[in-house]
């Protein structure tokens, strides 16, 4: 846990936040514990999927009664991202209809977000900021994969992009059509 402090310069009462190493470890294993796929299969239509020989962008053929996601200004995305609620009850593994028998890499992957990464909130799931945060073989790099055109240039897709930045990772943004 970070420490605060109070430090004085002139008149100006300035909060300092001492960081101590591991720190952002702890918070991404709390934030993991609390997070769920919930209605988003984002991953299910922009990422590959080897096993089953389904390309990147397309849906794959188990999702159930998905719907397209949209941004604030109404852009529908080109890759379906969301299920009804009442899939969601009835398959409770999310879009899939082959969840229990899933492929090993859909079983073992993890966005950015819902692994917990320290810089994400829950409005920065993707079927809600319209990107996909992806590791990359660089530690020091992430993927964004845009959902919805402009989803990286726009509000809550933007903010994530610039927190991302900020933390000195290099973005490397990717959207429908694109290698």
């Amino acid at each position: 846990m970070a420490s605060k402090r109070v430090a004085k310069r002139g008149k100006v009462r300035i909060k300092v936040r001492s960081v101590r190493p591991g720190d952002g470890a702890k918070r991404r294993r709390e934030n993991a514990a609390s997070r769920r796929c919930g209605p988003c299969t984002a991953c299910c239509s922009s990422m590959a999927i080897d096993e089953l020989g389904k390309p990147e962008w397309t849906p794959c053929e188990h999702l159930v009664d998905t719907e397209h996601a949209k941004s604030r200004t109404g852009t529908p995305s080109t890759v379906p991202v969301r299920i009804s609620a009442e899939q969601l009850r009835t398959r409770g593994g999310g879009g899939c209809s082959n969840y229990k028998e899933r492929p090993n890499s859909c079983a073992k992957f993890r966005c950015q977000w819902l692994a917990g990464m320290p810089l994400t909130e829950e409005k920065h799931r993707p079927d809600r900021c319209g990107l996909i945060i992806v590791d990359t073989a660089d530690p020091r790099a992430v993927q964004a994969r845009e959902l919805w055109a402009g989803a990286a240039s726009e509000g809550v897709g933007k903010d994530l992009i610039t927190a991302l930045r900020r933390a000195h990772l290099e973005v490397i943004g990717t959207a429908p059509g694109e290698q």
